[in-house]
């Protein structure tokens, strides 16, 4: 699994599915190579989606780690799916100061983008008001 972490941009795939299990496994040892696929600091090497999942991997092991200013220029970006990964990404780092963005992305015209930030809003708040009928 690791390895598919070093793949070329051609097997961008592979590389996806590698950040996101690292991620979801807390492995803190891919951590600077998440850092860097994500382009904290560095041009990127790999797609714009490789990038923000490995950010959002990155958020999962170590939040303070995320290259957030890079998260946050997808949040503007023409591509719909891309807006709606850098919410998740921002939602998984769960910084307060990320509820602005996504509550711009909350108003959103795609519906995809809409969700994952409303998503994304509820688990940084931690908090879901439900309506109820008297």
């Amino acid at each position: 699994m690791r390895a598919a972490i070093f793949s070329s941009a051609e097997e961008a795939e592979a590389t996806a599915l590698a950040c996101q299990i690292a991620g979801r496994l807390h492995d803190v040892d891919v951590a600077s190579n998440l850092q860097d696929l994500a382009g904290g600091g560095t041009p990127a090497r790999q797609p714009a989606e490789v990038r923000l999942v490995a950010a959002a991997a990155l958020a999962q092991i170590d939040p303070n780690r995320m290259p957030t200013d890079v998260v946050l220029r997808f949040t503007t970006h023409y591509e719909p799916s891309l807006r709606a990964q850098a919410a998740v990404a921002l939602g998984l780092q769960g910084n307060t100061l990320s509820l602005g963005p996504l509550a711009l992305l909350i108003g959103d015209d795609d519906p995809l983008v809409q969700v994952a930030a409303a998503g994304a809003a509820l688990r940084i708040d931690g908090t879901a008001t439900t309506a109820t009928a008297d």
